[in-house]
C-alpha cells in the first residue's frame, strides 16, 4: 500500500511541473514575446599605415587609435592594425606629431567600416631636417681658410651639408636646444663677422646682429634658447673683445663683461643659465697675452679668475651638461706638444689632462664638446694627414677611429653636439 501511495505522489508532482511548463509556453506564445534569434556579431579590421618623408634621417614615432578603442604606438614607416573592430561610423586619429614634421591633411579620418571589411587608412607625414643626437663642425671646401657648416651623427653616418656659405675657421656653429636651428658668426662680402641663425634644413637665414661696424663671433644658446652669448669686438677701440647677451631674436645687445684692460672671448653657459665661462686675454709685461679661464653671472657680476697659469694657454672652456666639470684645451708654452684637453671644477680645482690619462699625451686634442647626457667629448685633433673629428670618454679614453675620414687638408673642425636627444 506505501509503495502504490508513493507512486501516486511522484506522477501528481510530474503532472505538476508539466502543467506549470505547459502555462509558462502558454503564456510567451499568447502575448507574441518569444525570443528572437540574434544573428553572430559582425566585426571588420582597420589597418592604419604612416609614410614619414624629409631630410630627418631618424624620425620618431606617433600614436594613432580608433574612437572609443584602443590606441597604438607606430613607427615612422609602420602599419598597426586593429582587429575585430564593430562595424558603423569610425574616426582614426594620429598624435604626437612633433613640431619640424608636418601632416598632409587631417589629423582625424572619419569613414563608415563594412560587415567583414578591411579599411587601410593612410596619414603621410613630412619630416624636416632636425639636429637629433648630431655634431655640427666646419669642413674645409678644400680651399685655404674656406669651411662649410656640416653635421654627423657620432657613428660617422650621415654626414650632411647644414649650410652653403663659405665661412671661416671660427665660425663654430651650434644647435638649438631643440634641435630646429643653427646659430654661426660669419661674414658675407667682405663685411665684418656677423652672428647669423638659419632653420636645420637650410631655409630661414637671418642676420641677428647686422652691425656692420662690429664684429660678432662665438655665439652660444642658452639652455632654454631664449637668451644668445657672444663675443663682440670694436675695431674702433683696439679691437677689444667683451662678452655680450642678446635675445634670441638679436635685440637687446648687453655688454656684460666691459673690462678695457682685457678680451674676453668664447663664452659658454652653466647648465642653469645663470653663469656663463669664458676665455680671458690680459697684456703680459714681458710680451705677449697671458690667457685665463674665467666665469661671470649672466648679470654681469661676480667675475671670477679659475684658471691662469703663465706657461699655457688656455682657451674654449665648456660647462658640462650636468655642470660638474669644465672641459678646455690647454698647451704648454714652448713644449712642442699641441693642445690637449682638460678637465677641471667649476670652482677652477682638480685640473687634469684627460688625453694624457687616455693613453694619448702626444697627439693635438682641441675644441671639446660634451655630448647631451655628459659621458663623452667629441673634438678635433690630428688624425691622417688632416684635422678630424673623434670621440673620447670623460677619462680620456678615445672611442674607434676619427668619426670624419679628412686627408690632404680637407680639414673637419670645430665640433659641438647637439643638446637635443629623444625623450
Amino acid at each position: 500500500m506505501n509503495s502504490l501511495i508513493n507512486l501516486l505522489k511522484i506522477n501528481i508532482g510530474l503532472i505538476g511541473i508539466c502543467v506549470l511548463f505547459a502555462a509558462v509556453s502558454c503564456s510567451d506564445s499568447s502575448t507574441g514575446n518569444e525570443p528572437e534569434p540574434q544573428p553572430d556579431p559582425v566585426f571588420g579590421i582597420i589597418e592604419v599605415e604612416v609614410v614619414t618623408t624629409g631630410d630627418d634621417d631618424d624620425p620618431d614615432g606617433y600614436t594613432v587609435g580608433v574612437q572609443g578603442g584602443e590606441t597604438r604606438e607606430i613607427g615612422p614607416n609602420d602599419t598597426v592594425s586593429f582587429n575585430q573592430v564593430s562595424t558603423g561610423n569610425k574616426i582614426v586619429t594620429i598624435s604626437g606629431i612633433p613640431g619640424h614634421c608636418t601632416l598632409d591633411g587631417t589629423p582625424s579620418q572619419a569613414f563608415t567600416l563594412g560587415d567583414n571589411e578591411i579599411r587601410t587608412i593612410t596619414f603621410e607625414i613630412t619630416c624636416s631636417a632636425i639636429f637629433r643626437d648630431k655634431i655640427l663642425f666646419m669642413r674645409s671646401t678644400g680651399v685655404q681658410f674656406e669651411y662649410q657648416i656640416y653635421s654627423i651623427s657620432p657613428d660617422g653616418s650621415n654626414m650632411r651639408l647644414v649650410s652653403d656659405m663659405i665661412l671661416s675657421s671660427n665660425a663654430a656653429p651650434v644647435a638649438s636646444p631643440d634641435g630646429l636651428k643653427v646659430l654661426f658668426s660669419g661674414s658675407e662680402g667682405g663685411t665684418l663677422s656677423q652672428v647669423w641663425v638659419q632653420n636645420s634644413d637650410g631655409t630661414g637665414l637671418q642676420n641677428l646682429t647686422n652691425n656692420p661696424d662690429l664684429v660678432h663671433f662665438g655665439a652660444v644658446w642658452s639652455p632654454d634658447g631664449s637668451k644668445i652669448a657672444l663675443s663682440v669686438s670694436n675695431p674702433g677701440s683696439g679691437a677689444r673683445n667683451d662678452i655680450h647677451i642678446m635675445d634670441a631674436d638679436g635685440s637687446n645687445l648687453i655688454n656684460i663683461t666691459n673690462n678695457p684692460d682685457v678680451m674676453d672671448t668664447a663664452p659658454s653657459w652653466s647648465p642653469d643659465g645663470n653663469e656663463l665661462v669664458f676665455t680671458s686675454f690680459r697684456p703680459n709685461p714681458a710680451g705677449g697675452n697671458i690667457l685665463s679661464i674665467a666665469k661671470v653671472n649672466a648679470d654681469g657680476s661676480g667675475r671670477t679668475t679659475l684658471l691662469e697659469d703663465e706657461g699655457f694657454i688656455v682657451t674654449t672652456p665648456k660647462w658640462s651638461p650636468n655642470g660638474d666639470q669644465i672641459a678646455f684645451h690647454r698647451s704648454e708654452i714652448g713644449s712642442g706638444i699641441g693642445s690637449q684637453i682638460h678637465l677641471m671644477n667649476p670652482d677652477g680645482s682638480n685640473v687634469r689632462n684627460i688625453t694624457a690619462e687616455g693613453g694619448n699625451p702626444n697627439i693635438i686634442t682641441q675644441w671639446p664638446a660634451w655630448s647631451p647626457d655628459g659621458n663623452q667629448i667629441a673634438f678635433h685633433g690630428s688624425g691622417g694627414t688632416a684635422l678630424n673629428l673623434f670621440i673620447m670618454n670623460k677619462n680620456g679614453e678615445i672611442q674607434g677611429g676619427r668619426i670624419t675620414n679628412g686627408e690632404n687638408n680637407q680639414h673637419h673642425i670645430n665640433p659641438s653636439w647637439s643638446p637635443f636627444t629623444r625623450n
